[in-house]
């Protein structure tokens, strides 16, 4: 037996000579001439000092074809054909003994269990897991609903005040006092929880909850609105629920609306025109009313703007009035407002919150 031995050369390997080998239909026996020429010399081997290994039985396999020559060991084929790949499949299916007529419908994992007890199937708590985010945190929202609330009240008597006016010679007629800013009487909340917003729900019904244990309960009213807003109402989580025709609030009464005021709703919709209607309603009897929104500013009316003191209810707000560009309209009338107003000595309260509806917005 003999190998073929390389030179130092790497340009040409030995599979370079059997690809050439194989492709060709020159005489095997041009081997040693042909590997001469690639760069290989033929050394003889010793047989009985070459290591002898086991050859495998290939005879077996489908895909191979071997010649006589190859189970005896004597030598190798150059056309050897490739062995093919090989999968299974099922072909058949055979029961391996009779099925048992005792055996459970169940799957085998709970086959055997024991039913379940009720104890066992109670939670692990009974109370509600989550822990409700609101929308604004009540330290920012408490002052914001303070000041749309409450009135300029006398307080103690402003000494302050009354020493000035003394030392510019004044005859004190009435004694002047302090103005302090303090929850009104009375106020009016309208909770309007339509199916618009619906996720918000729980934040009308904690603002009522968190504004009757702040502010008490004393002249607090609430009113479940209806569908349309103005026609009935009921009161707020009362046993009787029963629906009361609208009346509206004593002149000067705050009131705070939780709703979307149907901008969530097409523009062209009852429920948009029925808040407008009602805003329109309180203003006229001297009421201003103040509305927290769950939108965006996107969806602010200018015509609702108008009549409400509108509020942006989301985490981003500032809490300040949503309002539209002052138009050529408010500003002559703003005008004319105080040209009247120039000789007045004394401006009351309501007259002076009509004045900076008009003023444009800072």
């Amino acid at each position: 037996m003999a190998t073929i031995r390389q030179f130092q050369s790497k340009a040409v390997g030995r599979a370079d000579l059997v690809r050439w080998l194989s492709r060709t239909d020159d005489d095997p026996s041009e081997l040693e001439r042909i590997a001469g020429l690639v760069g290989f010399e033929f050394v003889a081997k010793d047989v009985s000092q070459a290591e002898k290994r086991p050859v495998a039985d290939l005879s077996a396999h489908p895909s191979v074809t071997l010649p006589a020559s190859s189970a005896t060991g004597t030598g190798a084929s150059l056309n050897v054909a490739k062995p093919l790949a090989t999968w299974f499949r099922v072909t058949e299916r055979i029961s391996t003994g009779e099925p048992d007529s005792n055996e459970s419908p169940q799957p085998l994992s709970v086959a055997g269990l024991a039913p379940f007890r009720a104890a066992e199937l109670e939670p692990f708590a009974r109370d509600v897991q989550y822990r409700h985010s609101p929308l604004v945190k009540w330290a920012r929202l408490w002052p914001v609903l303070k000041r749309a609330a409450s009135a300029q009240v006398d307080a103690d008597i402003d000494v302050d005040d009354c020493v000035r006016r003394i030392a510019r010679g004044e005859l004190l007629v009435r004694l002047p006092q302090q103005q302090v800013l303090r929850w009104s009487s009375n106020l009016v909340v309208l909770n309007d929880c339509n199916a618009r917003v619906q996720p918000f729900w729980d934040d009308f019904n904690r603002l009522c909850e968190r504004l009757s244990e702040f502010r008490g309960a004393a002249g607090l009213e609430i009113r479940q609105i209806g569908r349309t807003p103005g026609d009935v109402f009921r009161r707020w989580r009362k046993k009787d629920a029963r629906h009361v025709n609208w009346t509206m609030p004593a002149v000067g009464t705050p009131i705070l609306v939780l709703s979307d005021l149907g901008m969530l709703d097409a523009p062209e919709s009852d429920v948009r025109r029925d808040w407008l209607r009602l805003g329109r309603q309180m203003r006229a009897a001297g009421c201003i009313p103040f509305a927290l929104t769950p939108v965006s500013s996107q969806h602010i009316d200018a015509e609702l703007a108008r009549e409400f003191h509108i509020v942006l209810w989301s985490r981003a707000s500032r809490l300040r009035r949503e309002r539209q560009p002052q138009t050529q309209s408010n500003r002559s009338a703003v005008a004319q407002l105080l040209t009247l107003l120039s000789p007045a000595v004394r401006i009351e309260p309501e007259l002076l919150r009509a004045v900076r509806y008009l003023l444009p917005a800072h």
